[in-house]
């Protein structure tokens, strides 16, 4: 009784819900059929007492709460690793809209599911479950390199950064609300590359270009306002906020000249690394 009111309590000062929606079941459904045994049942144990979940918006992050004592009895993974991505479900409308959801889990526990975009209300029961892919093992003990991976690389693209070109005053890899805060603090959508980076470092410096990690800075332009991810002298790339085509845009400040250069993040750092766009 005490426990149950310990939840009420919870959700009403923190807000959220009791029960996941027909969607979040879904994803975590489809996981549990995919995962090994061991590691479906520590989910299912881990479902069974959740304190209350939280929906953060317009973001679509979705994050599982428990009570204290319940941390301390329930079952763990075997990989505990912090903040880690465990699965990818894909999903589908009737209309043809796509979207995915990430599991993330965080020292042996389901900690937020991630959607690509918010499956809005009405689509709910239309949504299906297309795919479901694994990101890590949960069942093998923790490896330090696990943090917030996605699937097994032989070389990551801040490896292959390292070995073309020196970096300088490097900084490791964000905490998970770091990362969360990135994800919704800005109304634009960050490049996959771009995020894929952030997950192993929040900044460093390439010789006159500093990339800021999980703290883009905004600027406010002719143009609009733009959220600058790397940036050298007057010089910055950068996106539009109120856009979510992840376009980036070479800035000259100076002119507020804005060259658009595609979709993604390391290229583009390499086009002017290179000085191609100074040519």
């Amino acid at each position: 009784m005490f426990k149950e009111f310990k939840r009420k309590l919870k959700c009403w000062v923190y807000g959220g819900d009791r029960e996941l929606n027909s969607v979040e079941n879904a994803c975590l459904s489809a996981v549990l059929a995919k995962i090994d045994r061991d590691a479906a049942r520590v989910i299912s144990a881990q479902l069974k007492v959740i304190s209350h979940v939280q929906r953060q918006n317009p973001k679509g992050i979705v994050l599982f709460s428990f009570l204290s004592e319940d941390l301390q009895k329930m079952p763990l993974f075997l990989n505990t690793s912090p903040d880690l991505y465990a699965a990818k479900v894909g999903l589908s409308s009737k209309t043809g809209m796509k979207l995915s959801a990430r599991l993330i889990c965080h020292r042996g526990r389901i900690h937020s599911l991630e959607f690509t975009r918010v499956p809005a209300r009405e689509l709910e029961e239309g949504l299906r479950v297309d795919s479901v892919e694994l990101l890590s093992n949960l069942s093998e003990p923790s490896q330090s390199s696990q943090l917030l991976a996605g699937p097994a690389q032989s070389r990551t693209a801040f490896a292959e950064l390292g070995d073309k070109y020196a970096l300088l005053n490097v900084k490791g890899p964000p905490s998970v609300e770091q990362f969360r805060i990135l994800r919704t603090a800005f109304d634009c959508d960050f490049p996959e590359d771009y995020l894929e980076l952030v997950q192993e470092s929040d900044g460093f410096r390439i010789g006159e270009w500093e990339y800021y990690g999980c703290h883009p800075r905004s600027v406010v332009s002719k143009e609009g306002t733009c959220v600058i991810l790397a940036e050298a002298d007057t010089v910055a790339l950068c996106l539009k906020e109120g856009t979510h085509d992840r376009v980036i845009y070479h800035l000259d400040q100076i002119d507020d000249d804005w060259q658009p250069i595609g979709t993604r993040f390391l290229v583009a750092l390499e086009q002017v690394l290179e000085s191609k766009l100074n040519q």
